[in-house]
């Protein structure tokens, strides 16, 4: 994967959570029994967990819309440094050392 697709995976994953917040907020129902937010809670979950207590106290599209898509800013950020890692590691694991081979040491 090039450089340019990982960056790309940096404003792709929040950009789309944003915009499933800003969609939620437009369309959500505020009526007991609506499943306005909880495809988001879902969708920021396990990070969503830590936003409940602030529910209630700050609208949801702060909440959701600001921490949330924080969070898949940081989620985005997580998998290109593990990408990163692996081909560091699969690159080292390629080469092969020119020490390695075996000295002559027939007398």
């Amino acid at each position: 994967m090039k450089k340019t697709k990982i960056n790309m995976l940096l404003i792709i994953l929040p950009l789309l959570h944003f915009c499933l917040c800003i969609y939620v907020a437009v369309n959500a129902r505020g009526y007991e029994g609506s499943w306005g937010w909880f495809i988001v809670f879902l969708a920021d979950f396990p990070f969503s967990i830590l936003l409940l207590p602030l529910q209630g106290h700050i609208p949801n599209l702060l909440t959701f819309g600001v921490l949330g898509t924080a969070w898949w800013y940081f989620v985005g950020w997580l998998a290109a440094f593990l990408f990163k890692g692996m081909q560091k590691l699969a690159n080292k694991l390629r080469r092969s050392p020119e020490d390695s081979t075996p000295a002559n040491t027939s007398n």
